[in-house]
C-alpha cells in the first residue's frame, strides 16, 4: 500500500472516530440534561429505548463493509437529527403533568421561575410596575383525605377529581398566576398577593396572601350547596372547561373536599437582589422557597388540616 493510500485510510479512520466521539458527547450531554428532571419511570424507559435504538443503528451502519466513512457520517447525521427531534418531543412531555395538563416540578424550576424573573427584570428596566416584583408568593397545597377519596371512589374516579380540581384552580386563580402539579394530590402555586383594587388595599398582607385559597374553599361550598342547573348558570362556571358533576358525585358520598396550604412570601429585597446580581436566579433559590412553603404546609397538616398557614406564622 502506498504512503498516499495509507494517509487516506488513516484520515478516514480518524474522521470516523472524531464523528463518533462528537455524536456520543452531544448525545450523552443531552440525555443527562433531559433525564435528570424526569420522575416518570415510563418516560425514562422510552428515552433509554430510543437511545439504544439510535446506537444500534449506528453500529449496524459501521459494520456494513460496502459503506464508506462519508456514507456512515451522512447517515449518522440523519439518525442524530431524528433522534433529537424525538428527544425534544419527549422533553416537552417531561414538563407537563400527564393527567391535568398543568406544568410539573421540572417545568416550575427550569422554565416558569426563570420566565417570571426575566419578566420582572424587563418590566423594571422599562420602568413599569411589575405585578410579580411585589408580594410574590409560593404556596404548597395538599388535598386533605385523598386516600379516603381513592378508597371510596376508586383510582379512576380519584384521577377525575384531581383533573377537575386543576380546572377549578384555573378558574379561581388569575391568568398570570402559576399552578403546577407535583404528583398525587400535591400542587404548587406562584402568585402575587399585591392588592389590585381599593378593597384589597384595605386588607392586611396576611389576609391577601390567603385570599385565593379562601375563595377556592368558598367556591367548593357553593358547588356543594347548589344544583347542577343553578351552578351552570353562574357566571363563574358558565362556558368554562369544568365538569361540576364530578364534585357533586363526591359530595353525595358525604366526602369533604378541603385543602391544607403552606405559603411563603418571597421578600421584595431578595427578589431585587437576584435580578441585580450577575448570577441571577439559581435552582438553590427556588428549592429554598419551595422548602419554606412546604414547612408551612406541614404545620397546617400537623394542626389538623383544612387550613392555610403562612411561613411567617410558624
Amino acid at each position: 500500500m502506498s504512503n498516499e493510500h495509507k494517509k487516506i485510510e488513516e484520515t478516514e479512520k480518524e474522521t470516523e472516530k472524531i464523528t463518533e466521539e462528537k455524536i456520543l458527547e452531544i448525545l450523552q450531554k443531552s440525555i443527562e440534561e433531559i433525564m435528570n428532571p424526569i420522575e416518570d419511570i415510563d418516560l425514562k424507559t422510552k428515552i433509554e429505548e430510543i437511545t439504544k435504538n439510535f446506537w444500534d443503528k449506528i453500529k449496524e451502519i459501521k459494520e456494513k463493509k460496502d459503506l464508506t466513512t462519508d456514507d456512515m457520517i451522512e447517515i449518522a447525521k440523519t439518525r442524530e437529527k431524528l433522534f433529537f427531534e424525538k428527544i425534544l418531543e419527549l422533553e416537552s412531555i417531561a414538563h407537563i403533568d400527564w393527567l391535568t395538563g398543568l406544568p410539573n416540578l421540572a417545568a416550575l424550576k427550569e422554565k416558569i421561575f426563570p420566565t417570571i424573573f426575566r419578566t420582572i427584570q424587563r418590566e423594571l428596566y422599562q420602568k413599569k410596575e411589575s405585578i410579580y416584583c411585589k408580594k410574590l408568593c409560593v404556596a404548597m397545597v395538599d388535598l386533605d383525605g385523598f386516600k379516603n377519596i381513592n378508597d371510596t371512589c376508586g383510582h379512576e374516579e380519584a384521577n377525575k377529581i384531581i383533573k377537575q380540581l386543576a380546572n377549578l384552580f384555573q378558574i379561581i386563580f388569575r391568568p398570570f398566576d402559576i399552578i403546577a402539579r407535583f404528583g398525587g394530590d400535591e400542587f404548587s402555586f406562584v402568585y402575587s398577593s399585591a392588592a389590585t383594587n381599593e378593597k384589597g388595599l384595605s386588607l392586611p398582607s396576611e389576609e391577601r396572601q390567603k385570599m385565593p385559597f379562601l375563595r377556592l374553599q368558598n367556591t367548593l361550598n357553593t358547588i356543594k350547596k347548589n344544583s347542577l342547573d343553578e351552578l351552570n348558570e353562574m357566571p363563574i362556571f358558565k362556558g368554562k372547561n369544568i365538569d361540576l358533576k364530578i364534585f357533586k358525585d363526591v359530595f353525595e358520598k358525604n366526602i369533604l373536599i378541603t385543602f391544607s396550604v403552606g405559603i411563603f412570601q418571597i421578600p421584595e429585597e431578595e427578589i431585587e437582589k437576584i435580578i441585580k446580581e450577575k448570577e441571577g436566579l439559581s435552582e438553590e433559590n427556588i428549592t429554598k422557597w419551595l422548602i419554606k412553603a412546604d414547612e408551612a404546609l406541614r404545620e397546617a397538616k400537623k394542626n389538623g388540616k383544612n387550613q392555610t398557614i403562612l411561613y411567617s406564622e410558624i
